[in-house]
């Protein structure tokens, strides 16, 4: 409100300065006049719609790519990275950056470490961290993820690292093992720096569903190969672009929508849809991510998802309410620790 308020005054004084430039009469009248229509053109909840507390709150909320840095003690990136995380998040603690500080002795059982999923994270995994753990008999918790590219990649290496008795679970963005009782399935969740906004959406009442099946603009990283479902139909695939609020609207009266896999399989919209109460109908495998998105989601294969987009009646889709739940960070801690009581394991304090 405070900054609210000072908005205001600066407004109120550039419009006072103006009409005293040209000689306007009533200054002072045509002033709050002005001031009056600006309140209603730019209301208080565009402004400042959240205190600092109300953010923290939100950023534990929902799950995103940045929920393994709010979960762990221990994080391994460059220090350009662990800045980003610092501004974004400057009321967490902060994190022990074991690749940039060389901290081991501060890893004690029981830890959780967040590391990024670049090739010299895995290497220092690898090299350094296994080595460390099974010196000293120390075992931990490991979760990967990135909220950029790249997304980690099944190799030897990563056997390595599923492979070792000192890691008590691997949790992982963008999974790459299926049924591995040590490796649990994390999903990406939604764009963190669009937080407030989904906030906003989330506790907005429902509405009819007047579309069957939404298909809107999703675009081509140049990167992905020209087979990528998003290259080789990309006259269906590039429709309108809408604007956040807009896009959401639409999904919100969507029972289902059309949410291919991206620049990494686990995208943005498989959230925000749910979030909205939609459907997504996606091309990821459902080997890998069932255990994140079970029956919130319709697997289709590439073929199958264009003929449903040029005649929705060909396929069979009956809608149902998704289980919201799976958008939420306290969703998925109890989700980890029944893992570990299903493993006879004690429980993770988060």
């Amino acid at each position: 409100m405070q900054k609210y308020l000072i908005f205001l005054f600066i407004i109120y004084i550039i419009i006072y300065i103006i009409c005293c430039m040209f000689y306007f009469n009533n200054i002072i009248e045509y002033s709050c006049i002005l001031l009056v229509l600006l309140y209603f053109i730019y209301p208080l909840n565009k402004i400042e719609t959240f205190d600092d507390d109300l953010q923290d709150e939100i950023d534990h909320f929902f799950v995103h790519p940045c929920s393994g840095y709010l979960l762990c003690k221990h994080i391994i990136c460059t220090s350009k990275a662990e800045n980003n995380y610092l501004n974004r998040f400057p009321n967490v603690p902060n994190r022990n950056n074991l690749y940039t500080q060389n901290t081991l002795n501060k890893l004690r059982t029981n830890d959780m470490i967040f590391s990024h999923t670049d090739k010299y994270a895995i290497n220092y995994i690898i090299d350094t961290i296994l080595p460390y753990i099974k010196q000293h008999n120390i075992k931990i918790f490991l979760f990967t993820g990135k909220h950029e590219l790249p997304q980690i990649k099944k190799s030897s290496l990563t056997d390595q690292i599923l492979d070792c008795d000192q890691i008590i679970l691997w949790i992982s963005q963008n999974p790459i093992y299926i049924d591995h009782p040590k490796y649990f399935a994390f999903p990406y969740g939604l764009k963190s720096n669009k937080l407030k906004t989904y906030y906003e959406h989330y506790h907005k009442s429902n509405v009819n569903k007047t579309i069957k099946v939404s298909n809107m603009f999703q675009g081509a990283h140049g990167h992905l190969s020209n087979d990528h479902i998003r290259k080789k139909y990309k006259s269906i695939l590039q429709t309108k672009k809408y604007k956040l609020d807009k896009y959401l609207q639409i999904l919100h009266e969507s029972e289902f929508t059309i949410s291919t896999a991206g620049d990494r399989k686990d995208c943005y919209r498989h959230y925000e849809s749910i979030l909205m109460n939609t459907i997504p109908i996606s091309n990821i495998s459902k080997d890998l991510y069932k255990p994140i998105f079970g029956n919130n989601m319709e697997f289709m294969t590439d073929d199958a998802l264009i003929n449903c987009i040029k005649n929705e009646h060909s396929c069979e889709l009956n809608y149902r309410t998704p289980n919201r739940k799976i958008i939420l960070l306290s969703y998925w801690k109890n989700q980890i620790n029944k893992r570990l009581e299903q493993l006879s394991l004690s429980t993770f304090s988060f």
